[in-house]
Parts: C-alpha cells; sequence; structure tokens
C-alpha cells in the first residue's frame, strides 16, 4: 500500500508503510522515523477524547520515550525489566482528539511464525520445565514493579497482553497505549490469576472466594508465604490494596523456587510444580490396531556418534486412495469419531508388527516450528535426563525396585518425567519430541477388549509423545501407561498380548507429522512395538510421514519405535 506520513507530537515525522492487524478498534501498521528506526502505528477507529486521556497518554509516553530511547543505545538493555515492556513513545493528535500512538516494534524472539505475538496462554499448553515457568513469572512481576513504581497500570491485563520467549525465560508486555494511573488494586488480580496459571498449568484461575482457606491445585508442600499470598489474592479482604503487590509476588517467587543468594533454583521446590495440569478439551484420540509382545528394557543409553538420516519419502505405489477411512478430513487439534475398529493386524512378525489399520492421529501440546535452528522445536531442558544430573557424593544409589509399586515410586506422572527430550534409535537417526501431554487413560479410538482390561486395573491417565526425525521424515509416536504395580502391569500385559487391539496414537498438532492427522494414514506402512518393565506399560508406533507402503523402509521404523520404548520411562527423571 502506498505510504503515507504522520507526524507526533514530540515533533518526529513518520513514514507510514503496510498495515499488520486491526482488533475491530482500529490498525496497526509498521512505521520507520526520520533515523530509520522501525516502528508502529497503532491508529484508532474511533478517536479517544478528553484532556484526562490526553493528559494521562503524554505522561506515559514520557516514561517510554527515556527508557526506550535509552536502551536502544545501550548494548544488554533487553535485560532490563522496564524495556520488557512495549510503551507508547509518541501520541499522534488530529483536532485535538486523539488519532492513535507510536510504539516500538515487538522483538522477533516474542512472536510466531506468522508474526503474532507468543502469548502467555501457549506457555500454559506447551508446559516448559517447571523452572523456566518459574523464570518466565519473575520476569513478569519485575515488569509490574515498575509500572508499580511508576504509579501505573495497565488495566486490560489478560493471558493475550503478555508474551513469551521459548529460547529464555524472558517475558514482554504489549497492548500498552492504555496504559494508565493505578486505582485500587489495579492489575493485582488479574496478575495473581497468572502466576496460578503459570505455576500449576491451570487452563483457568480460581474463582474469587472470599474467606476461603483452601484453593484448588495448590500443594500442600509449597512454601507458606507463597501459600498465603494466594489466599490473600482470591479469598481475601476485597478491599483495595488487599491483594498482594507485584513486588510481594516478586519476593514470593524467589523466596520459594530460587536458593538464598538466588543463584540457582531449588530442585525440591520446582519439583512441587512438575505435575500434569488439568485436562484440555481441544484434542482428539486416535485408533490404530497393533499387538503387543513382551521383552526386558534396559537403561536408556544415548551414544554419541553421527546422526544419520533415514532414506528419503518414497512414492506411495498404486495411487492414492480413493476415498479416504475418515468421512471427511479433520483438523488437528479437533476432535473426531473414528471408524468402527475392523482392520486388524495382518500378521505378527516376533516383537514388530506390521499394519496397514486405521489411524486417526491427534497430538496434544505441540511445539510448533519446521525451522530447524529455532529452538522451538524442543523443550528447554531443567536436568530432565538422568544423565545430565550428578548427585553429592554421599547420594546413595537410586533403588530401581522402588518403581515396582506406586507406593514407592516417587516419579511424577509428567511428559518431562517419562519422556526424553531425544533419543537415538541403532541406526543412529535422532528424534526430538514435538509434543506430548497427560491424558485420560481410556480413549474412543481404543478397541473395546483394551478399554475393558485398562478399566479392570484402575489405569486412569496416560502419558503421550510424538516425536519426529531431524530431517522431517518419520513420525513416532507413544503413550506410557502406569499401575499400582509391576504385577498388575505384567498381568495386564500377558492377558492381552495374544489379541487384536486398538491402542492410542498420537502426532504433532502442526508442523512436521501434522499432516499425518488430516490423510488416510490407513494407507501407509507402519512398525509398532511394547514394552513392559517395572510397573510400567509402553506402546510405541512409527511411520514414514508422507504414509508410503514400501516395506524396504520398515527396519528404519522398528529401530524408532523398540527404541522409544526402551528409551521413554523413569529414567528420564533427574531424582531416579
Amino acid at each position: 500500500m502506498p505510504q503515507v506520513s504522520v507526524t507526533g507530537e514530540s515533533g518526529e515525522v513518520y513514514e507510514v508503510a503496510r498495515e499488520s492487524g486491526g482488533d475491530g478498534q482500529g490498525s496497526s501498521r509498521r512505521c520507520r522515523d526520520r533515523a530509520g528506526r522501525e516502528r508502529v502505528y497503532k491508529q484508532y477507529g474511533a478517536p479517544p477524547n478528553g484532556r484526562d486521556l490526553i493528559g494521562s497518554a503524554a505522561r506515559t509516553v514520557l516514561f517510554g520515550r527515556e527508557i526506550v530511547l535509552a536502551a536502544e543505545q545501550q548494548a544488554g538493555s533487553e535485560e532490563w525489566a522496564a524495556a520488557s515492556i512495549n510503551w507508547p513513545i509518541d501520541l499522534v493528535l488530529r483536532e485535538q482528539a486523539l488519532a492513535g500512538v507510536i510504539t516500538p516494534v515487538l522483538p522477533a524472539e516474542f512472536l510466531r511464525p506468522d508474526g503474532t505475538p507468543l502469548t502467555f496462554d501457549q506457555l500454559v499448553i506447551e508446559r516448559p520445565a517447571p523452572y523456566f515457568r518459574v523464570g518466565v513469572l519473575i520476569r513478569i512481576c519485575d515488569i509490574f514493579v515498575v509500572l508499580d513504581e511508576r504509579g501505573l497500570a495497565h488495566g486490560g491485563l489478560t493471558e493475550h497482553n503478555l508474551a513469551w520467549n521459548r529460547s529464555q525465560p524472558h517475558a514482554h508486555l504489549v497492548d500498552c497505549d492504555g496504559l494508565r494511573p493505578a486505582q485500587g488494586d489495579g492489575d493485582r488480580l488479574a496478575l495473581a490469576g497468572l502466576i496460578y496459571r503459570g505455576l500449576f498449568l491451570s487452563p483457568a484461575a480460581p474463582k474469587v472466594a472470599t474467606g476461603e482457606r483452601q484453593l484448588p491445585g495448590i500443594p500442600v508442600e509449597l512454601d507458606p508465604a507463597l501459600r498465603a499470598l494466594f489466599v490473600r489474592a482470591f479469598a481475601g479482604s476485597p478491599a483495595p490494596h488487599g491483594r498482594p503487590s507485584a513486588g510481594e509476588w516478586l519476593a514470593g517467587l524467589q523466596a520459594a523456587f530460587l536458593t538464598p543468594d538466588r543463584a540457582a533454583y531449588r530442585p525440591d521446590a520446582l519439583a512441587l510444580i512438575d505435575r500434569p495440569g488439568p485436562p484440555v478439551d481441544d484434542e482428539a484420540t486416535v485408533v490404530a490396531s497393533i499387538s503387543l509382545t513382551k521383552e526386558t528394557a534396559g537403561s536408556p543409553v544415548l551414544e554419541t556418534v553421527p546422526a544419520r538420516t533415514p532414506p528419503a519419502w518414497h512414492t506411495n505405489q498404486g495411487g492414492q486412495p480413493a476415498e479416504p477411512l475418515l468421512a471427511t478430513p479433520f483438523a488437528a487439534g479437533r476432535p473426531a469419531h473414528p471408524p468402527a475398529s475392523g482392520t486388524k493386524v495382518a500378521g505378527i512378525l516376533a516383537a514388530i508388527v506390521a499394519c496397514l489399520g486405521v489411524i486417526a492421529l491427534i497430538g496434544y501440546a505441540a511445539l510448533r516450528t519446521n525451522d530447524p535452528n529455532d529452538s522451538t522445536d524442543a523443550f528447554t531442558s531443567y536436568s530432565s535426563s538422568s544423565s545430565s544430573y550428578t548427585p553429592p557424593a554421599t547420594t546413595p544409589p537410586f533403588d530401581w525396585n522402588t518403581l515396582d509399586s506406586a507406593a514407592g515410586d516417587k516419579t511424577p506422572f509428567t511428559t518431562d518425567a517419562l519422556l526424553p527430550q531425544s533419543f537415538t534409535d541403532a541406526k543412529q537417526v535422532e528424534y526430538t519430541l514435538r509434543g506430548g501431554g497427560v491424558h485420560d487413560c481410556i480413549t474412543s479410538g481404543m478397541s473395546r477388549n483394551v478399554k475393558s482390561i485398562l478399566t479392570s486395573h484402575q489405569c486412569n491417565q496416560l502419558v503421550s509423545g510424538s516425536y519426529v526425525d531431524t530431517s522431517d521424515q518419520i513420525l513416532v509416536s507413544i503413550d506410557v501407561f502406569a499401575f499400582a504395580t509391576a504385577g498388575e502391569a505384567s498381568g495386564l500385559y500377558n492377558a492381552i498380548k495374544d489379541q487384536d487391539q486398538d491402542w492410542t496414537v498420537w502426532c504433532p498438532k502442526t508442523g512436521a507429522g501434522a499432516s499425518v492427522c488430516d490423510n488416510n494414514a490407513g494407507w501407509g506402512t507402519y512398525r509398532a512395538w511394547g514394552l513392559q518393565n517395572h510397573r510400567y506399560l509402553y506402546e510405541s508406533t512409527a511411520m514414514y510421514i508422507n504414509l508410503t507402503r514400501d516395506k524396504s523402509i520398515t527396519d528404519w521404523l522398528d529401530a524408532a519405535a523398540s527404541a522409544l520404548d526402551k528409551q521413554a520411562g523413569p529414567a528420564n527423571y533427574w531424582k531416579n
């Protein structure tokens, strides 16, 4: 679109270029000042009026210009909490009305691939490591301390007003053109809700219930001072300034989760929030026909040899299927009803099953990018692998027999604790975790016999994971189940191993592997492995993403599925 220019109250002239977005109340357009610095011009559809409003905005702009212009001249300023606010830095007036504001461009590390902010709600969905979430929340508190010190409030704070960075625990406050003088509690209730959600991975904050002393989802072992802040926020006095300030939350988080010198995180405190959040409704179960064969699993070992690339995709033989087995395609992340179970395993060869079965694959909390240089394709690790944790010399060796019963097993039932962030198979192909989550144990895609036996063994949840190799050719999915004792897991395994079975398989919501969800996966060949070890049961399935029917590549699929079965499990938990 043609460029136009606008003049701010500072006297700066901005050349306005393309339109970058709108919210129904105006539009945001990229622009540049005379020095060539890129800015955003947010133009209001219905200009707000009033001397008080313009005067308040002008005072906020003074703060913004002082901070932003200084930060742009100094290396390392991205560490400043004050520079993590998308301050308005100029006003555009027309006929004494506020026509728009000028703001800096949001740094690229806080953006999704489509250019929109990576907002806080996605952090709750992706569930990064506990230390990472605490770091983001501490940064958010730092930001609001800056606003408190200047007597300002955001006024409309929600999960969509905070962006975060997948590569390091930073945050950035956006939509700040409406910053206003703080009144009463200001942003305190909203801030408390975000802290609650970030710590406990809840889809929503607790309801305010004055006088209550017990709040849902908070571990009883949580630091008492931090617990008291939550009580004040959601169950305390509703009087002005009755809820905790950002400074109080900052001190509370640091005391609860950092060592006294603030140089490191406390593993014991992080373990309290290393747990699955409430289930999310926007996922679909899937169906695959596989059979189990029992084998003994050893501890996972990742060999330090160069990674290999599997053979390139093969062209499907015989053309594309005329009609998909699902009535209509469905988008990843949306529920779908699988067809009636009818396509069963044609044969069993040792521990491997080659299937042309009915599969509808859906992911959960996928990490979403195809750029191999982008750190978003892997969780930021907090010593989640047992190999990265070196206990003190006085620590006794871990007793693996404790994994034979739920009473002795202290491993959290989470993706971080039970799934490797990456693994390498016998062919030296490396795979990385692209998505995972905790789900109800019984899914609609399972066959009736599987549902029945899982129910009889009081199975409540499963951990899912989906992996893709570094060349984006092979998808490997895993289901992890845990039972009360090793005897129960073995009994379940032996009872069902010779039966036809439909089990659940998962794929990422987006990126490499997501296309399997939208196609007739039953057209392709895949290989599946089952394994029982201690009180855990593992189901892994591997297939080429292009759903080739070529049988010559099954050894690559065998290697992937069997390796993931062996490398999943409690050995990934840093305390084991």
